[in-house]
């Protein structure tokens, strides 16, 4: 008998150039599918073919109110990181933040305060981490 692990439904608040890089990852994982795309403007060309399968919300409150979406990954200019993580956190969403993940250390604890409340992860994509390079 296999264990099948249960895959993270992902959406992504933030639909540019950085966000494509993270949708062809998720599809190429065991554990994690791309389930929609909240954009401020859903009729913009591209989003149907750079983000195949996934649904195309009006808005990032609309993912956030997806209860189909497990995990958000934001991909919005910097200065809105620290909001939009907050209100992911407040609609139980695990989080996966583009660096920086806030302006300030304010705003970063806010962040942390936010998803330790709610009981969810927040992480920064900081790719360096946990490169090959830098593990050992």
């Amino acid at each position: 008998m296999t264990f099948e692990p249960q895959k993270i439904r992902w959406g992504i608040l933030g639909p540019g150039t950085i966000a494509k890089a993270f949708a062809g990852g998720v599809a190429h994982s065991r554990t994690g599918t791309l389930v929609a795309i909240g954009a401020r403007n859903p009729g913009k060309s591209g989003l149907d073919e750079n983000f195949p399968g996934a649904r195309i919300l009006d808005g990032y409150e609309a993912l956030l109110a997806d209860p189909d979406v497990d995990a958000v990954y934001i991909s919005t200019p910097h200065p809105s990181h620290a909001e939009w993580a907050i209100r992911a956190a407040e609609a139980g969403k695990h989080v996966l933040c583009e660096k920086p993940m806030g302006l300030t250390a304010f705003e970063a604890d806010a962040m942390i305060h936010a998803a330790r409340k709610a009981g969810t992860f927040l992480g920064e994509a900081f790719m360096y981490r946990l490169h090959p390079q830098t593990a050992k």
